[in-house]
């Protein structure tokens, strides 16, 4: 029996009122508790935490192991039903019969596990054509530079999600993760400039992806379109300069809907890929053109999942979500996003482990780690349906409440056009 925490801030772990783990900037660890499970066992568990405790939960090892395996099975066995025809279909039928069901009831779960491994002969018609389909697992995790927190917070958040996938690239060599916002490598360079170092070190040796077209994950329906220029603009000055880089993808996961005219700033400013989550047209993958004719190639994935940031990796899920991408744009590869998100947190070991167990499977579709701009480039030559209309709404209310606060963004917005325009003037007149 084990006790898993994990969290992304300062914490401490206590088991039977004894200390367990003290960490200053996150915890992602499984706490031995018993070495076998008797009916009379008991403990008590305690979680002290500032920050945010992404999840906590008590892991009875034997019975995790044989519910990662029939579930695993299950997937395998929805692959190959969809790959499969009248002619091989029998395979699968007799790979259920083969299973030795009996020992669940006499609580045998090594003989059915063993069971699970010797089904998997009758499936090997099917290995070629489930291999031919690939499922990219992108790590990111979606910071909210300010929400239910305070900067002081942030800080502290940009700093655990940092150090948690600087030595989750030491472990997994072919670990990949991608963070967007310009404004979160610009606030560790200036309060953490070692842990900076460290992750330049990533990017140039490309694991580490910056996929930060903006400075912020800003709204985009109530800023003016030249806000929005900026926010690019100031981005990629800035990671040209940090980094000699130029992403080419805007991320915008938690936005509120997005304007008829974005496509045609994003294609102005060399950027040809756009993610987002909320207020899609119901296609997975599609071509976003806007008002001027300009498009840009767009993944949707609330389209074909529940929730596209604070994903663990589950198979269920990436299997769901392939088929769906598979069912509407008939493509053989989908792009599956996990990572703890809103405050920040990386991921999970536990999460990693999983990805490794799961590629190898044998009747699942191909899984790697990946980039966001390589999975892109690989569809970008789909034949695929063109939306040519505004994204817009989710949360009704959203845009109304706070409205002094709106109010005074805009007219602040309004100033700054104008004082830049007077300021171009006096240029003329040699003025700096």
């Amino acid at each position: 029996v084990e006790l898993s925490v994990v969290l992304a801030g300062e914490g401490e772990v206590f088991v039977n009122e004894n200390l367990k783990v003290k960490a200053k900037y996150c915890i992602d660890k499984s706490i031995p508790i018993f070495d076998s499970l008797e009916e009379s066992s008991k403990f008590l568990a305690a979680v002290k935490w500032k920050g945010t405790l992404h999840y906590s939960n008590i892991w009875v090892s034997n019975i995790e192991k044989v519910l990662f395996e029939i579930e695993s099975f299950i997937n395998e066995l929805k692959i190959c039903c969809h790959v499969s025809n009248k002619n091989n279909f029998h395979n699968i039928i007799s790979a259920i019969k083969s299973l030795k069901k009996e020992s669940l009831s006499n609580n045998d779960l090594p003989r059915f596990v063993e069971s699970i491994k010797n089904a998997r002969y009758f499936l090997s018609p099917f290995y070629d054509k489930v291999k031919k389909y690939f499922i990219h697992c992108i790590c990111h995790s979606h910071i909210d530079m300010n929400w239910l927190w305070d900067w002081k917070d942030t800080l502290k958040t940009i700093r655990s999600t940092f150090n948690i996938i600087d030595k989750l690239m030491e472990m997994y060599p072919e670990f990949y993760f991608s963070q967007s916002q310009a404004c979160v490598f610009k606030t560790m360079e200036e309060n953490y400039p070692k842990l900076f170092k460290k992750i330049k070190k990533r990017i140039s040796e490309g694991k580490f992806e910056v996929i930060a077209s903006t400075w912020s994950e800003g709204d985009l329906n109530m800023a003016s379109g030249e806000s929005l220029v900026r926010q690019i603009l100031y981005a990629k000055k800035y990671l040209q300069n940090k980094f000699g880089i130029d992403p080419g993808i805007c991320w915008s996961p938690d936005t509120f809907g997005h304007p008829f005219s974005f496509p045609q700033i994003l294609k102005k400013s060399g950027i040809n890929f756009y993610y987002f989550v909320r207020c899609g047209k119901g296609y997975p993958i599609f071509q976003w053109e806007g008002i001027d004719g300009s498009k840009v190639l767009c993944v949707n994935t609330s389209a074909y999942a529940f929730s596209s940031f604070g994903n663990s990796i589950s198979g269920k899920d990436m299997i769901n979500e392939f088929l769906k991408v598979k069912e509407v744009n008939k493509i053989n590869k989908a792009l599956f996003i996990y990572g703890l998100g809103d405050h920040g947190g990386g991921l999970s070991e536990h999460d990693l482990e999983s990805f490794v167990k799961l590629k190898e499977k044998e009747y699942l579709p191909s899984l790697k780690f990946g980039r966001v701009d390589e999975y892109y480039n690989s569809i970008k030559k789909n034949n695929l349906p063109v939306v040519k209309d505004e994204l817009n709404f989710v949360y009704e209310g959203g845009y109304t409440t706070h409205s002094d606060i709106k109010k005074m963004n805009r007219f602040g917005e309004s100033l700054l056009v104008n004082a830049e325009i007077f300021a171009s003037i006096a240029s003329l007149f040699g003025y700096d």
